[in-house]
């Protein structure tokens, strides 16, 4: 996604279970920021969103924040698909934070910036919060 080398793609075998409701975060266990696309999906692709997650990586790296950044494309087939619904993933692109913890993965609401985002993930790493809007930001 985009062509930084900081964004890793995500593919079903890099999921696991973590509940019994069947929510999917990355096997590594590392906190992660994940955007949901689909190869169909022109929002998805825009060169906004594709420089966004770029920025997002690599000020990320820059500044040490131990969260990887990744992609996952939920609509690539029905495996992937399933990934994507146990999730709660109903519309592209998405936006998730997700660690070990139950309340994984915290849906993203809001602006499409990197100040933003950092914000979210600073709030969603102390937060028991299903989803964190911009007004809590």
């Amino acid at each position: 996604y985009g062509y930084s080398k900081y964004v890793k793609e995500l593919k079903p075998s890099d999921f696991k279970v973590i509940d019994l409701k069947r929510k999917l975060v990355p096997l590594d266990g590392k906190p992660t920021i994940t955007v949901y696309y689909a190869h169909w999906c022109p929002h998805c692709h825009s060169q906004e969103m594709t420089q966004l997650w770029e920025s997002l990586a690599e000020a990320l790296h820059k500044k040490k924040i131990n969260i990887q950044t990744a992609a996952f494309n939920a609509d690539y087939n029905l495996k992937y698909n399933e990934i994507a619904e146990a999730n709660g993933i109903q519309g592209f692109p998405t936006i998730q934070y997700s660690d070990n913890r139950v309340n994984s993965p915290i849906e993203y609401i809001g602006p499409r910036e990197p100040k933003s985002i950092l914000t979210f993930l600073h709030q969603a790493m102390s937060s028991n919060k299903k989803k964190i809007s911009n007004n809590e930001l």
